[in-house]
């Protein structure tokens, strides 16, 4: 099987898998006449917006997190052009199958802006990535370790204690995951000869990815000496996640009345995300499931059962945050068209 076919059939797995998740959520939410529900409950617009303009406060700070990140290695960038890039990105991770993800968009674009600081460009994502996937992490473990589990409602059923067992083990894995993150950045930053060592040598001498390599840990040891910059994108990572939380609280309270509290929500929405980081596309079905479940799990009614419908509104603000960057993708258009079949030489 040629690289293209199975990249093509691995897509197509992770697309069934999205919409097996999915159909059988909504198959449940259907039996539980959760939809019924929800045309029944009266409906505050003005959490709905509070959510929208959470939902786009988040994105905008995450935006100005990256944006210090490049400055610090003093990258001509201005927060402009991280909005830009940062909204089609976004977009890009929605829309594209295989071709174009975020990451790919931002670092190509900003290589094309920096002749000659393509490395730079490229590090700067891939750091900016890894530190907003380590603040996610650090705060999923906090909420989990702070939780006691054996007080909330879990369905007893012996699907409910295998979802439950589930989410017990992606929550240990996030801690492992934080754990390991930490380490790692205290290799880089307390090692001063790190590119001295036997792994970092071992590493190099990959034909595929050693020259790569080589030339991004040069970057990231850059950050080294903008400490300041590194604590300060950490802070607003954890934000994000604040921002998160606020968000899909405003569309429960905007779509219903039996909610869990919003301190649950600093638990819930952390956990959903990480289950949103799950490799399929955008993350679709794995959030879904982690909101129904812990909605489920931390209501005070155990009959309420409405986080599916709750996940699937909060994915509605998220698709609609994304349409903001459909404008940049109009504009840049054919600039995407031509990067789509390049590669990126660093």
């Amino acid at each position: 099987m040629n690289p293209k076919t199975r990249k093509r059939l691995l897509t197509l797995l992770k697309w069934s898998i999205s919409f097996v998740i999915l159909g059988l959520l909504y198959y449940q939410a259907k039996q539980d006449d959760q939809f019924n529900e929800l045309w029944a409950s009266q409906k505050h617009y003005g959490w709905l917006l509070f959510a929208l303009a959470a939902g786009l406060t988040t994105f905008l700070i995450s935006f100005f997190r990256w944006y210090i990140l490049v400055r610090a290695l003093d990258l001509k960038f201005t927060y402009y052009d991280a909005v830009r890039l940062g909204f089609l990105g976004n977009l890009m991770n929605l829309i594209s199958i295989g071709v174009l993800g975020g990451d790919a968009v931002k670092s190509v674009f900003l290589a094309k802006q920096l002749p000659g600081r393509a490395a730079e460009a490229v590090a700067s994502v891939i750091f900016d990535r890894a530190i907003g996937l380590l603040a996610m992490f650090s705060f999923a473990s906090v909420a989990y370790l702070l939780t006691d589990f054996s007080s909330i409602n879990a369905p007893q059923d012996e699907e409910g204690k295998l979802a439950l067992d589930a989410l017990h083990l992606v929550c240990r894995i996030t801690i492992l995951l934080t754990i390991i993150g930490f380490v790692g950045l205290g290799v880089l930053f307390f090692t001063p000869r790190f590119h001295k060592t036997k792994l970092y040598k071992r590493v190099v001498k990959i034909k595929s990815i050693g020259g790569l390599f080589a030339r991004l840990v040069s970057v990231v040891l850059a950050y080294r000496r903008h400490s300041g910059a590194v604590v300060a994108a950490f802070g607003l990572s954890l934000l994000v996640n604040v921002g998160f939380a606020l968000s899909l609280y405003g569309v429960a309270s905007g779509l219903f009345t039996d909610n869990p509290t919003l301190a649950d929500h600093f638990v819930i929405t952390p956990i959903a995300m990480v289950a949103n980081a799950v490799p399929l596309p955008g993350g679709l079905g794995g959030m879904e499931a982690a909101v129904a479940f812990l909605y489920q799990a931390f209501s005070n009614n155990q009959d309420a059962s409405h986080g599916f419908i709750v996940a699937l509104g909060f994915r509605v603000i998220l698709l609609s945050i994304a349409g903001i960057g459909l404008i940049f993708y109009l504009c840049d258009k054919k600039e995407l068209k031509a990067m789509s079949g390049s590669k990126l030489s660093v």
